[in-house]
């Protein structure tokens, strides 16, 4: 059991250091910043020192101090409400931060106008109940609306992602039994018990009756073979598991909308 603990943290370690050294760092470290947070206090960040991954920290921090310089501008907290965001103000060093937090809610009510409701909840994020009361219902009912025709759009969406799964399900199970059906024929054909097979094995050679041209002249070639079919098997039952994991995820988000809806609508 230890010993299967080890080689999977191993491997979780492995496509971690992979996933971490093929990141834009600067960029990555930008964007971490212009969400108001820390990158010693970022999940992957910190995944990645921990998996003792090759990257480069100091254009993670080069990045990360651009986009705080972007993050903490005067005009940063209007912004971030005029786009419905939430904004983060013991991020920044602001020597006024009442003023700062009345900028953010001047551009909240820009974003919270009744006639910004619907193209809001259209573009697929939830309500982040950020908007002033006095604006909030007038804004929820075309948000609202938004949301429900997005939420249906994505369950055709998963849908049809279901219905190519299922095709791709047919083929693969198809092939999956072709190759257990090729490999339990050479199983009941070759072998060494001349009373249980029709090919008898014997010095290393196979015989037919006696000795006659077949499949395989060797048993180092039938050992080859049945080891391709084996290795094709376990290929065909990976894709076939990765694929109803799939279908399982799309089911489940099916269902997180349709509930959703459910409650938008009662």
């Amino acid at each position: 059991m230890v010993l299967i603990l080890i080689s999977m943290s191993s491997c979780s370690n492995y496509f971690t250091r992979k996933k971490c050294e093929k990141k834009n760092w600067f960029d990555y470290g930008q964007s971490v910043a212009l969400k108001g947070q820390r990158l010693g206090s970022d999940k992957f960040y910190l995944d990645c020192k921990k998996a003792e991954a090759e990257f480069d920290e100091m254009s993670a921090d080069q990045g990360f101090k651009k986009g705080m310089n972007i993050y903490c501008a005067k005009d940063a907290p209007y912004n971030y409400g005029k786009q419905g965001k939430l904004y983060n103000f013991d991020f920044c060093d602001f020597t006024y931060i009442s003023k700062m937090k009345a900028a953010h809610v001047k551009g909240l009510r820009v974003y919270c106008r009744s006639s910004n409701g619907f193209p809001e909840g259209i573009k697929g994020k939830p309500y982040n109940e950020l908007c002033p009361e006095d604006l909030e219902a007038k804004f929820l009912i075309g948000f609202n609306k938004g949301r429900i025709k997005f939420l249906r759009s994505e369950i055709v969406k998963h849908s049809q992602e279901i219905s190519d799964i299922e095709g791709d399900l047919r083929t693969e199970n198809r092939q999956l039994k072709k190759f257990e059906d090729e490999l339990h024929s050479l199983n009941v054909k070759y072998s060494a018990d001349p009373s249980s097979s029709e090919v008898v094995i014997s010095g290393g050679s196979i015989y037919i009756g006696r000795r006659s041209s077949s499949q395989f002249s060797t048993k180092e070639e039938l050992d080859a073979e049945k080891n391709r079919l084996s290795s094709e098997i376990r290929d065909h039952e990976y894709s076939i598991k990765r694929l109803k994991s799939k279908r399982d995820e799309a089911r489940a988000k099916i269902r997180e909308y349709k509930k959703e809806i459910s409650l938008l609508t009662n």
